[in-house]
């Protein structure tokens, strides 16, 4: 107990001595770090092209240029497809290897794996 004591006295000298560092210093670090940022490039696609009038964003151009162009357009089908396939196709097959594994013995309850988890022998 009495190291204790001792070693909180230095542990609460610690606390107490905060260093800070100088304004010299904060500012030589973010004036490094402007330095090493790249500079701000040009957006593209953001307006028309010179000399052409901006033709109407409605309809589906509309739509396609708001959720992000073509790329996107084919993930979200794509996404789409495949949750369509797996709504409606059979899944007998997965549920009865599941069901037949779990007749089998080898697949265990949370409460199996915790008693198995703490033998010495394990599985």
């Amino acid at each position: 107990m009495a190291d204790d004591k001792e070693l909180e006295a230095f542990f609460a000298a610690a606390r107490a001595d905060v260093a800070v560092p100088d304004a010299a210093l904060l500012d030589r670090i973010a004036a490094e770090g402007r330095a090493l940022q790249p500079a701000p490039r040009p957006q593209v696609g953001s307006g028309p092209a010179p000399g052409h009038a901006r033709r109407g964003g409605g309809g589906f151009r509309g739509l396609l240029g708001g959720i992000g162009g073509w790329p996107v357009l084919g993930g979200l089908v794509t996404a789409g497809l495949a949750g369509l396939w797996l709504g409606l196709s059979d899944t007998g097959g997965v549920s009865g290897y599941v069901y037949g594994a779990a007749s089998d013995g080898w697949l265990y309850g949370p409460a199996d794996v915790v008693a198995l988890a703490v033998t010495e022998e394990g599985i």
